[in-house]
């Protein structure tokens, strides 16, 4: 209880700053887990994927991606003040708590989407070699 009286006492801005961090620490080492994740994928169903293959580009655009996409999430990071600023909720700690879990699930989402996609494409029964 005095935790979450600590934290209403905390201004917007402070909040948001504090929990920055752990959001940035949580989309970095998310990001090779995903990789982790296609390269498991290509080495366990690579027959049914023979189109994906694994080459130099689509690990240097991977990581361009993800070194382009880290300052938008953080540009995001900054409609979480502003949310809270316009609303001006009742229960500021649940609204930011709710706020900040629903931005870090978004971004993490768009970092396994890749594997998701994949994944999807091999468990409704699609082989794309006809197309290659």
């Amino acid at each position: 209880m005095e935790q979450i009286a600590n934290e209403m006492e905390v201004s917007t801005d402070a909040w948001w700053e504090t929990h920055r961090r752990n959001f940035n620490e949580t989309l970095v080492s998310c990001a090779p887990v995903s990789f982790a994740g296609l390269l498991l994928l290509w080495f366990l169903f690579g027959f049914r994927l023979p189109c994906r293959d694994l080459t130099f580009f689509v690990i240097f655009f991977g990581a361009l991606f993800f070194i382009i996409a880290l300052p938008l999430a953080n540009m995001a990071y900054r409609i979480g003040p502003m949310r809270e600023r316009s609303s001006q909720p009742e229960n500021v700690v649940a609204f930011r708590h709710r706020l900040y879990k629903t931005g870090l699930w978004f971004w993490l989402f768009i970092i396994f989407l890749p594997v998701l996609a994949n994944l999807a494409w091999l468990l409704t029964g699609h082989s794309i070699t006809e197309l290659c």
